[in-house]
């Protein structure tokens, strides 16, 4: 792909998540439990609390490491996971259905900074796209804010 530039949630490097053994009094973490096999040894997490760090929510990599952790640590009911399944493949598929015209857009081009100025302009549009969505469901998940129809 020919970019002029990253879109800023991607340029954001974060620290490591703390780990504390008492519940947090805020929202933004989530409890390890069971077994994990980690680096050649079998250790017992049960009762680690993982606070994310500063930041994690300006960051793509951050917001889908805490939608996936919601997901798999909270233990919501079958019906939301779905409906937050549902609601990333939707986004999947739009992107994808819009590639053609954009390859389209952009081969017909003739200039190629004109030709990375639109590549670079819809791929941070799709990275925004993509985080709002990942953003939203977690808050949806975890606070409770209300379903995020139409996000894209």
């Amino acid at each position: 792909m020919l970019m002029t530039d990253t879109w800023s949630g991607y340029k954001i490097g974060l620290e490591p998540a703390e780990v504390v053994t008492e519940k947090p009094d805020h929202r933004d973490y989530y409890e390890m439990r069971g077994v994990y096999y980690n680096i050649n040894e079998l250790k017992n997490r049960s009762g680690e609390y993982h606070i994310y760090p500063e930041g994690w929510a300006d960051s793509y990599r951050g917001t889908f490491i805490a939608l996936a952790n919601a997901i798999d640590f909270r233990h919501f009911d079958d019906e939301k996971n779905k409906q937050a399944d549902q609601c990333l493949n939707e986004l999947q598929q739009k992107l994808i259905d819009e590639f053609p015209g954009l390859a389209a857009r952009i081969k017909a081009e003739p200039d190629l900074q004109k030709r990375e100025e639109i590549m670079t302009r819809e791929y941070m549009k799709m990275s925004e796209e993509a985080h709002g969505l990942a953003l939203a469901l977690y808050r949806w998940l975890v606070y409770g804010d209300s379903f995020p129809e139409n996000v894209f």
